[in-house]
């Protein structure tokens, strides 16, 4: 069962303050007058489903996913207050990852099924994840 998902994600800010406190003396106050992110993330993923003789189901799945910054590695405001402020962020504009997951309906009683989905990740930037939930369903 293959599946493609596309998605697109925009943050507008304007005006906003941060302000803190680095070591014992230097201090920062950094007003921000606009940070914009442009997004674009899709998904591929193939799952082979297996039927269980109890009536449940297994779903092994592995996928590749990636994400690219359209616009909004820069941000622009001023420094103490006065001082004009340009910094970009940095980081990979895209990124690819490599995800392999197993998804699960096993009954357990009359009425009682055991759900469950497993993620685990590995991307270009050296990172990883791994998620995942188990429940317990119950129809009464």
């Amino acid at each position: 069962r293959p599946r493609l998902r596309v998605r697109y994600a925009g943050l507008f800010t304007e005006g906003f303050r941060e302000r803190g406190k680095r070591g014992q003396i230097a201090r920062f106050d950094l007003q921000v007058q606009e940070r914009t992110l442009h997004l674009v993330e899709a998904r591929a993923e193939v799952g082979i489903p297996f039927a269980l003789a109890s009536g449940g189901w297994i779903n092994p799945r592995v996928g590749v996913e990636g994400r690219y910054l359209l616009a909004g590695s820069e941000i622009k405001g001023t420094w103490f207050g006065n001082k004009p402020f340009r910094h970009d962020v940095g980081g990979d504009d895209g990124v690819i990852t490599g995800t392999v997951g197993l998804g699960m309906a096993v009954p357990v009683a009359e009425a009682m099924t055991l759900v469950g989905s497993f993620d685990g990740a590995l991307t270009t930037e050296d990172a990883w994840r791994a998620l995942g939930y188990l429940g317990l369903t119950w129809l009464f």
